[in-house]
């Protein structure tokens, strides 16, 4: 169905405030395809929303968290 969407939470080490948090949502809702970013320093995870005809690049999505100062977890 159209509009339907996917989540994907990863593990972020790093943040630690609200700053931290709207950094990484900034960075990562660049990104083709997602749809909501919510970051969590209290939960050290950010979870993404994306279009699911249009599947997470999750490189893309590593590659930004980094950029801005911040470590996945795997």
């Amino acid at each position: 169905m159209f509009g339907r969407t996917e989540k994907q939470t990863l593990a972020v080490e790093g943040m630690t405030c609200g700053h931290c948090e709207q950094r990484v949502e900034n960075a990562v809702s660049q990104i083709s395809g997602v749809k909501k970013v919510n970051a969590s320093h209290s939960g050290k995870s950010v979870e993404i929303s994306y279009k699911k005809d249009d599947p997470l690049d999750t490189s893309a999505v590593e590659k930004a968290i980094v950029d801005v100062g911040f470590k996945v977890l795997k």
